[in-house]
């Protein structure tokens, strides 16, 4: 869902005097009491997919349209039959929650999938749209919850957490995969209590949803929609694996050391404390420490764990690119 070319057949399907408008949904838990209470909501916004990246990257563009706060219950007060209920049966509670509160939400773009609305363009004609879910970018938790899957599990693919990193090709994965696996517990126990149901999902990969809220979005592939986002896709993941990896080879003392020796240069961020003491990491930190670690590292760990991250490194550019080529994707 990524590419033109799957907008393109998609666009060709419809009447000439119909667009398809691309919208982009977004949700991330975030913290409304720091240091009493441990609140938490998830903030889903949306914004469409007609607008350049580097407009919906501006805060200050209000792009993205606020849609709803999504509650992250813990259900404290509910009583339990067992230990293990009482452990695990909140979280389950809380996912079904989050499905149910999304399809509330999203209820008013159900109709708009298959029937066009008339929408003013940034020229202010008027326009007969389709909406469709273009792109659900998140981090990996998200992604988990939001195709119903257990922690670990891909979501393009069928490898369970011990397969994954392995060299076995796996069957890709679908969102009506996921729906035929779900009705087919309830169809072998059709009495199932919500305990019940979860502990028979979980055998087989899936986080205990019964109802999600992309079943009322036929036309919409979830695996596909749904994507990792930059910053934890891309930079997070470098700072929390590549970078951790190498300081454990290195040692912080060393890496820090190291760190400081480096020359000041316009255009570089020089970390003068180091980089271990840092414990709350922005985009553009995470992007100025991918700038200068392969030198840092150069000559204090292996030639193997130079070319891994340089390849990660390479990967992490070549992402980040607006479009590709059959050259760039090789």
């Amino acid at each position: 869902m990524a590419s033109g070319e799957f907008w393109n057949d998609t666009q060709a399907t419809f009447p000439e005097d119909i667009t398809i408008n691309p919208y982009l949904l977004t949700t991330d838990s975030t913290h409304l009491t720091n240091f009493s209470g441990d609140k938490k909501v998830k903030p889903l916004v949306l914004a469409s997919g007609h607008m350049r990246k580097k407009i919906r990257a501006k805060p200050s563009s209000h792009a993205w349209l606020p849609c709803g706060m999504l509650p992250e219950g813990k259900f404290p007060k509910l009583e339990f039959k067992s230990p293990a209920q009482a452990k695990l049966l909140p979280g389950i509670l809380a996912r079904r929650l989050y499905h149910l509160c999304m399809r509330h939400i999203l209820q008013p773009l159900i109709l708009y999938a298959t029937i066009p609305k008339k929408m003013v363009d940034s020229e202010g004609l008027v326009r007969k749209e389709i909406l469709r879910l273009a792109a659900y970018p998140c981090d990996l938790p998200e992604q988990s919850l939001i195709c119903c899957l257990a922690p670990n599990c891909c979501t393009c693919c069928t490898a369970g957490t011990c397969q994954l990193g392995g060299s076995n090709t796996c069957k890709s994965r679908s969102g009506s995969d996921i729906l035929s696996a779900i009705h087919s517990i309830r169809r072998k126990f059709p009495d199932a209590e919500t305990w019940k149901f979860a502990m028979e999902a979980k055998n087989i990969g899936l986080n205990g949803v019964e109802e999600p809220w992309w079943i009322d979005f036929p036309e919409t592939d979830i695996c596909k929609a749904v994507c990792p986002d930059v910053l934890h896709g891309l930079h997070k993941a470098f700072t929390d694996h590549c970078a951790t990896w190498n300081t454990n080879i290195i040692s912080k003392l060393e890496l820090d050391s190291r760190f400081r020796r480096l020359p000041k240069w316009p255009g570089f961020r020089h970390f003068t404390g180091g980089i271990s003491k840092i414990s709350q990491w922005s985009g553009k930190e995470h992007q100025d420490l991918q700038q200068s670690f392969l030198t840092v590292i150069a000559g204090a760990v292996p030639p193997e764990a130079v070319r891994a991250t340089r390849a990660e490194l390479d990967f992490i550019y070549l992402a980040q690119y607006q479009s590709h080529t059959d050259s760039t994707l090789l």
